[in-house]
């Protein structure tokens, strides 16, 4: 399955041109990137004001699928900036059971599991090693940078 080859430029994920045409990849690049930075709606007891409930304008569309929405709440901690193992924990576990568990649900992946590689302190950021099993025995890797300068 070829998809858009996203790149990390000056912060900003980004599509780039290789060869006179938008570069491709054999892995799931469009799907991580999909499921980690759009937000799904928050309920009423997760945030504080219900203006803040945010939520990806995309899943308008996607609303005809009961109990389904494309993104996770990776931005409710993401938010708060705070660097605390309790904080890490659960991004860790939203990005395995919320973010990206569609990847197994839709069998691309048998699992999906999340790991911390770096937490920069001074620049605020975080990058997560994400890997993916198949029935086929194989393994990807993908590192994410999640986020910087959310102080």
């Amino acid at each position: 399955m070829a998809n858009i080859k996203f790149k990390l430029i000056n912060g900003y994920y980004d599509v780039f041109v290789e060869n006179g045409s938008i570069a491709k990849t054999k892995g799931l690049d469009s799907q991580i990137l999909m499921g980690l930075f759009n937000d799904t709606r928050a309920d009423e007891s997760e945030v504080q004001e219900n203006e803040r409930q945010r939520g990806w304008v995309g899943n308008i569309f996607v609303n005809n699928i009961p109990n389904y929405e494309i993104g996770c709440k990776l931005w409710i901690d993401i938010e708060q900036g705070k660097f605390d193992t309790g904080t890490i924990n659960r991004i860790l576990e939203t990005i395995e059971e919320d973010g990206l568990k569609f990847l197994v649900d839709d069998g691309y992946a048998t699992s999906v599991t999340a790991n911390v590689t770096k937490i920069d302190y001074q620049k605020g950021s975080i990058d997560i090693q994400i890997i993916f099993n198949n029935d086929f025995s194989n393994v990807n890797n993908t590192i994410i940078t999640l986020w910087k300068n959310t102080n």
